[in-house]
């Protein structure tokens, strides 16, 4: 059950037609209360039946699992809104009694899904170990013909350390394995039904006499080809323990090839078609990395030990094949071909327009490109001519920053002290080679009214031009407004995520009072933050895909904590 109660918010404007200004009150947005409320019935259903056999011949292990699964779900939504309420009862038959303030809405959705699952696994005396697993499924998004896809993997692994001319040679060597692993995955992409002409309903599509009549409307042309995406993957590892536990390592190089990626045509059909053409699996991508994982404990003496581990992974994609235009594919700059998915494209920003780069009549002198958003004023942003032709156009967009959603680098690490009863436990996380696009809401002052921050004070002036904001004006312009580096900004980060200070009784006090254990602690999360990026969270993504490259979502609050476990 779902229910919204919106009340005006309150929003102070500045008079400025006074002398002195006068600050006034007023309301942003909706005038007077609204609410929403409804009511959601889902139901999921899984069934599953599955064998397992297991099995040891002397020195020989067989493992087989069977399984079926399907899955069905159902949903049934109801929703009723009303705006303009008089009085703050949210109550939905306290509203305006107005036909235009009221309204309904509905949708019920079904899905489908079925799969088989196998595994087999063999290993002779835990040294050699293979494997051979894979999935059969079927969903209701593709048409009966190309509804079933089968998945297969496969891994194989071999433990050097217990060969003979390793084993009990070694005293400082306690496991070494390599292994090796190919699959196929498959993944639901776009939306379900593309194979079938589905349509829209138009609340009035003409007039019959004198009455308003519904009508429907075609989508996109369907695609009865439309089927899974398949992407196959490649793991190589090795492994191993020394030292009896002092030093733990895990690496694994992995690969991924992407197929069948669902992605638009390149096909331009005029709007006389009616429709817009379906989606089609053309799409090629890779990714490829390395995970990286130690850790390591080591008792300095009897009341101090010390560990760490840590983890780090660098992963990279790249689009093979994607339909994209003339216009960026025969253009270097703009090509996204080749290319990391989600690449920022835009202007590249050189700086700022100085005084000495305009004539007596305030034009541009001579070999300074000139962009087509009106006149521009010395401490207004200068974009780089990419092909030397004079001006500033779609020909001169480039890449300007690493894809949002995905950091290329990933890391974390964990150390730890113990002494006698007090312990400490930490964990830090952070992410490299990644950028964010500065929503202009969070960067640029007087944004819709809006205060400036703190930063914006920080702009340029003919004494001041070594700044981080371009000059002050009453409002954005549109040539500092352009998609450019110039508001990228580098989300890389490493955070203090977690520690823990902890102070356990010892046994003797525990005994004198009969208790089996007492620990003490002080407990806190998000601690400190280091990132050169301001006014956002960088932990928390882009979450809100109605702004463009931006993220209104809350940040991680801090939290400290204090508490005791005591066990009788």
């Amino acid at each position: 059950m779902n229910k919204q109660w919106i009340l005006p918010i309150q929003k102070a404007s500045l008079d400025k037609s006074q002398t002195p200004y006068v600050i006034k009150d007023g309301i942003w947005g909706q005038t007077k209360p609204s609410l929403s409320q409804g009511t959601d019935n889902a139901v999921q259903m899984t069934y599953q039946f599955g064998l397992n056999y297991d099995r040891s011949f002397g020195k020989h292990n067989v493992s087989v699992l069977g399984l079926f699964e399907a899955k069905s779900n159902d949903l049934v939504s109801v929703v009723a809104q009303r705006r303009n309420y008089n009085l703050t009862i949210d109550e939905i038959n306290s509203g305006s009694s107005s036909q235009a303030d009221m309204s309904t809405a509905g949708a019920s959705t079904s899905a489908r899904q079925v799969g088989l699952v196998y595994r087999v696994a063999y290993d002779f005396e835990k040294k050699y170990l293979v494997e051979a697993s894979g999935r059969y499924d079927g969903s209701y998004y593709f048409a009966p013909e190309n509804r079933f896809g089968f998945f297969p993997a496969f891994s194989v692994g071999w433990r050097l350390s217990e060969e003979k001319f390793l084993k009990n040679r070694y005293s400082w060597l306690d496991n070494l394995k390599i292994r090796a692993s190919y699959g196929e995955v498959g993944a639901l992409a776009g939306s379900p039904f593309q194979y079938m002409s589905t349509y829209s309903v138009l609340g009035t599509n003409y007039s019959l006499g004198n009455n308003a009549v519904q009508g429907i409307s075609a989508r996109a042309e369907p695609n009865p080809n439309i089927t899974w995406e398949r992407a196959k993957k490649t793991d190589i590892g090795v492994e191993f323990n020394l030292l009896k536990g002092l030093v733990n390592v895990e690496v694994d190089y992995f690969h991924e090839k992407r197929s069948n990626m669902l992605v638009n045509p390149d096909v331009i059909v005029p709007s006389e078609y009616g429709i817009g053409l379906s989606q089609v699996n053309a799409g090629e991508m890779e990714n490829g990395g390395f995970d990286f994982t130690a850790s390591s404990i080591y008792n300095i003496s009897k009341d101090l030990q010390v560990s760490l581990s840590g983890n780090m992974t660098y992963a990279k994609n790249k689009l093979l094949k994607v339909f994209e235009l003339a216009a960026t594919y025969n253009n270097p700059n703009r090509r996204l071909t080749g290319r990391p998915l989600g690449t920022q494209f835009g202007y590249h920003a050189l700086g700022y327009l100085q005084q000495g780069d305009f004539d007596a009549t305030g034009a541009l002198n001579k070999g300074i490109a000139v962009q087509p958003w009106g006149a521009v004023q010395p401490g207004d942003i200068r974009y780089e001519d990419m092909n030397g032709d004079g001006k500033i156009n779609d020909d001169d967009i480039t890449v300007i920053g690493n894809p949002v959603a995905a950091p290329i680098i990933m890391y974390g690490f964990s150390p730890g002290v113990k002494f006698k009863g007090f312990a400490l436990d930490m964990l830090f996380q952070g992410a490299a080679k990644t950028n964010w696009y500065y929503h202009g809401s969070s960067i640029m002052p007087f944004w819709e009214t809006m205060l400036p921050y703190t930063h914006n004070f920080d702009y340029w002036t003919p004494t001041n031009t070594n700044v981080a904001n371009p000059r002050l004006t009453s409002s954005p312009t549109v040539n500092n407004s352009q998609t450019s580096s110039f508001w990228v900004g580098n989300a890389s980060y490493l955070r203090l995520k977690s520690a823990t200070l902890s102070y356990t009784l010892p046994a003797k006090i525990m005994n004198a009072v009969r208790i089996q254990s007492a620990r003490i602690y002080v407990s806190g999360q998000n601690i400190l933050t280091w990132t050169k990026l301001i006014n956002y969270d960088p932990e928390i993504g882009v979450n809100d895909s109605w702004i463009p490259n931006g993220s209104w979502g809350y940040p991680n609050q801090k939290a400290v904590s204090v508490g005791m476990n005591i066990t009788f």
